[in-house]
C-alpha cells in the first residue's frame, strides 16, 4: 500500500485540478453505504490484499490521463503522433474524476482498446 500511497501521492492535486475543470456536475451520494465499514478486519485485509494490483494499475491510468492531457507542447502531441503512426482514432484518454459517475470505467475501457499507444508512450512493451 505504502506503493500505491507513493505514487498517488499527486493525485489529490491533479483530481481537483481535474473537478475544476469539469461542467460542476457533482454525483448525489445520498443513501450510499460504506461496505468495509460491514466487513471484519480479516475479511477486510483479504480484499485489501486482492484488489491491490487493481488499484496500482487504476493510479498508473490516472497518471497518465491526467499528464497527456495537461501537456499540451509534449506529451499531447507525442500522444497524436503515435496514434497516427498506429493508425487509430485521435481520442485523449479519458479523465477519472471522482465526482463524474463512470469515469473510472470510461477511463478503463479507452485503456484497454488504446492499451499499444499506451504500452508505447510508457515503454511498457510486455
Amino acid at each position: 500500500d505504502d506503493e500505491i500511497t507513493k505514487m498517488a501521492g499527486s493525485m489529490d492535486l491533479e483530481d481537483l485540478v481535474s473537478q475544476l475543470s469539469q461542467d460542476g456536475d457533482v454525483d448525489n451520494v445520498e443513501g450510499l453505504v460504506d461496505e468495509l465499514e460491514e466487513m471484519g478486519d480479516l475479511e477486510r485485509e483479504e480484499l485489501e490484499e486482492s484488489i491491490r494490483p487493481i488499484k496500482l494499475v487504476l493510479v498508473k491510468l490516472r497518471r497518465i490521463s491526467f499528464k497527456i492531457i495537461n501537456s499540451t507542447t509534449l506529451l499531447l502531441p507525442a500522444w497524436k503522433a503515435l496514434l497516427r503512426e498506429m493508425e487509430m482514432a485521435e481520442k485523449i484518454i479519458p479523465r477519472d474524476v471522482t465526482t463524474r459517475w463512470n469515469s473510472t470505467y470510461d477511463m478503463t475501457s479507452f485503456s484497454d482498446e488504446y492499451q499499444r499507444p499506451i504500452d508505447a508512450m510508457t515503454a511498457n512493451k510486455s
